[in-house]
């Protein structure tokens, strides 16, 4: 599934485009997970819908190196995440910590790479389910 996003500030909303790489359904309880580290490239909010389905909503939150996943304003996957900046296209892998009570993804890792678009406004971010650990090459979407 595709998500067309925006990234979140005090002052404006900017576009953003980003492939799913989670299957997102059935949680729902609360949990603890600090956030840590340093800022990273993505650091801040990115809000937005997905590209085949204008009525769902998302917002991933970026802190250091944690991030929070909320599908309808409704929080579904936390934990840490793990950018490499030094290959192309950048590498990102996120390991869920929490997820609601009957989850499936506690303490596996969805692999993805990701695209910085010059204006630094945009992402496109491609991925595969946690747990399968098979990485995308590009970022057609998959058939």
């Amino acid at each position: 599934m595709r998500y067309l996003l925006k990234r979140k500030s005090e002052f404006v909303l900017l576009m953003a485009a980003i492939v799913l790489f989670f299957c997102l359904s059935n949680c729902g309880d609360s949990g603890n997970n600090p956030s840590t580290g340093t800022p990273t490239e993505l650091e801040g909010t990115w809000v937005g819908s997905p590209v085949d389905d204008s009525y769902d909503t998302l917002t991933i939150s970026f802190n250091g190196n944690t991030f929070s996943w909320s599908q309808y304003g409704q929080e579904v996957f936390r934990g840490n995440v793990s950018l490499n900046t030094s290959v192309t296209p950048r590498q990102a892998d996120f390991t869920i910590t929490w997820c609601p009570q009957g989850c499936p993804y506690v303490g596996k890792t969805g692999v993805g790479i990701y695209k910085i678009y010059p204006s630094g406004d945009s992402v496109l971010l491609a991925g595969g389910e946690p747990g399968t650990y098979v990485r995308p090459t590009d970022f057609k979407p998959s058939s």
